[in-house]
């Protein structure tokens, strides 16, 4: 087949030579491209190696592909290795690609956006933030490259960043790096694809942060260790081609050391397009990370920490109850699970903290905590080679205070609201820095059988209640049951964790407003116009129509939804006719469809009025 194709490959290239002798117009089409390199020194897919280690040829590797945006657009790739000039054929086969309006490339292929053959308009290319190292040079699809307009199959390249070469060297013995983290006040990198805007007529980046999504770090992660000396290592990274200011870079080891170097205030480096800016860093003060914590102060409702971490570049951080922390931690699942939560970075070699311990873990902010409960916070520095254990974490033991009577705050209420499903009142208590609320049903309120029990059970972690922070706030509970007896229970806490007292309010939802209709069913299956069917009498009046449920006994429905509940069903029927489970009729019987042998149903059964309301059910359970 690859013998067929360069054959035919071969006759339309002669077909367009004689062509070009007649003088007749040259063919626009074309199934391969020349892609060419135009500028040394100057980086691509990888560097060829030299002596001095400055001047470097461009040269394409085996299996780059290139996205070309004309027409319309389509992927090229390369057999053609250690070139500088390269021959590209479509991915998908034989295809030709018309170059008679222009086309413009970008490299690599994958995550580029590309809008037509135009230099003026803007690319979304890729820069990884997190990167390979290469021995010599950088991994394969790692620099961004971009033509310029052409009309031929001839496409000239240009890079679409820069480089920075980070010399390492020490004069310590076993030193290998792990990684290279880089952090800085510019955009450096994207955390996905296509995200940052480049213009090819300019050669410029356009970090318009309401389009354009990067980061500002960028990582090179170094497999298992690229070992440094006296002599030093070089580690290629790419970047955007701008002024840096405020760059931090930190150098991680293997064993867990690292070491963070800071450009100092007012200094700036400038990494130029197709350019390779060299920055020598000594390796001479290695130290691993060291994190303390320790607790300031506890309220009933907030925890104040004093952190310090030296030496750590990123970390994982948590909060959890006690008994959850202990029962992870034994069990191991914490020091697994740890490396999936959040990752948090520093930009400077020493971080000192006090505030809410909730607030330091950015993503919780600063949530109300409960009331005399045990919780643990941990704090895990980040290691590259990923495997952690037990001793790795820097973790302690804080409690809130607990709740306190003898308070005198007390609750008042206005526009109080009932209705069938629902009720909502506006509740104030002056004084109050949060308050407790709770809708208590009229059996739990009888197992309560003094105010302290009561409040017990309002302010238990996880129990019933939703919390108010403030003084005044609007209690509303929906999808109630009709004609229910329930208390609303309000407790006030003022700012030192004092409780107020204890104020309950009962109310009982409306009844459903039923007819004096009746409906009764026929306890029996019979034979209604050729087809199965249960049949019903109606009294008290005529009706208009009928709604009805029937369903398996031991189905969701029954078992969950209407908690096996005739009356359940015959609210709903009432209070949503419209779902999909009602059935409704002017008929008085109902068609067995779909029914299975030897299962039990049951049929709940109402009649409607003229006016829309509905009788009390009538219910029947049967073997099919």
């Amino acid at each position: 087949m690859k013998k067929t194709l360069l054959t035919l490959s071969a006759i339309l290239l002669l077909s367009a030579c004689s062509q070009v002798e007649e003088k007749e117009p040259a063919n626009p089409h074309h199934n391969k491209i020349t892609a060419k390199i135009a500028e040394t020194p100057a980086t691509k897919t990888h560097l060829s190696q030299d002596d001095e280690g400055q001047v470097r040829k461009v040269l394409w590797s085996k299996g780059d592909r290139i996205l070309v945006s004309g027409s319309y657009d389509k992927i090229f790739y390369t057999e053609n290795d250690g070139t500088t000039s390269a021959t590209f054929y479509p991915e998908d086969g034989i295809d030709f690609m018309d170059l008679s309006t222009g086309v413009i490339a970008a490299y690599p292929a994958d995550g580029i956006y590309m809008s037509g053959p135009d230099a003026e308009k803007e690319i979304y290319l890729t820069i990884p933030n997190v990167q390979q190292y290469a021995e010599g040079t950088f991994a394969d699809n790692t620099m961004p490259m971009v033509s310029d307009v052409a009309y031929d199959p001839e496409l000239r390249f240009s890079n679409a960043a820069g480089v920075l070469r980070l010399f390492l060297s020490t004069d310590a013995v076993n030193v290998k790096i792990s990684s290279i983290l880089i952090q800085a006040n510019e955009m450096i990198a994207s955390d996905t694809g296509g995200d940052l805007c480049y213009i090819p007529a300019t050669r410029e980046y356009n970090f318009d942060p309401e389009y354009t999504y990067g980061t500002n770090t960028v990582r090179l992660d170094c497999g298992e260790g690229v070992h440094i000396d006296s002599d030093g290592t070089p580690f290629y990274i790419v970047v955007p081609h701008q002024t840096y200011t405020g760059l931090t870079i930190t150098a991680n080891t293997t064993e867990g050391e690292k070491q963070m170097f800071t450009l100092k205030e007012g200094k700036e480096i400038s990494v130029k397009r197709s350019g390779i800016s060299t920055i020598p860093l000594k390796i001479d003060q290695l130290s691993k990370p060291t994190v303390n914590i320790e607790q300031v102060s506890s309220t009933f409702q907030s925890i104040r920490v004093k952190i310090l971490m030296e030496n750590v570049s990123s970390f994982y951080c948590g909060i959890a109850k006690k008994e959850a922390f202990d029962r992870d931690f034994t069990s191991g699942s914490l020091v697994s699970d740890a490396p999936y939560t959040t990752l948090y970075t520093n930009s400077s070699n020493k971080v000192t903290y006090e505030g809410s311990a909730f607030r330091f873990q950015k993503e919780l902010g600063d949530i109300l905590v409960e009331p005399g409960q045990k919780y643990v916070m941990w704090i895990l520095p980040h290691k590259d080679n990923g495997t952690y254990t037990a001793e790795d974490f820097v973790y302690l033991n804080i409690e809130t205070q607990k709740l306190k009577p003898g308070g005198t705050i007390e609750v008042s209420y206005s526009n109080l609201a009932v209705d069938m499903t629902s009720i909502s009142l506006d509740v104030c208590a002056q004084g109050a820095t949060i308050m407790y609320a709770a809708l208590l049903s009229a059996d739990i309120m009888s197992h309560l059988d003094t105010e302290e029990e009561l409040i017990e059970y309002v302010i238990y972690p996880g129990g019933p209640s939703v919390i108010f922070d403030g003084s005044s706030e609007t209690f509303v509970r929906k999808q109630l049951n009709p004609d229910t007896e329930m208390t609303v229970v309000i407790l006030p806490v003022n700012l030192t964790g004092v409780y107020g007292k204890v104020f309950t309010l009962p109310v009982r939802t409306k009844a459903i407003p039923y007819s004096s209709l009746s409906v009764e069913i026929e306890e029996k299956v019979v034979t209604e116009n050729g087809q199965e069917c249960i049949k019903w009498n109606v009294n008290g009046g005529e009706a208009s129509g009928f709604r009805y449920i029937i369903r398996p006994t031991d189905s969701y429905l029954w078992t969950s939804t209407l908690q096996g509940s005739v009356l359940r069903a015959q609210e709903t029927m009432y209070l949503s006719p419209e779902l999909y489970y009602i059935e409704k009729t002017t008929d008085n019987y109902a068609p067995l469809k779909n029914l299975s042998r030897g299962t039990e149903y049951m049929l709940v059964l109402t009649a409607v009025d003229g006016e829309g309301a509905s009788s009390i059910a009538d219910s029947w359970t049967f073997v099919y």
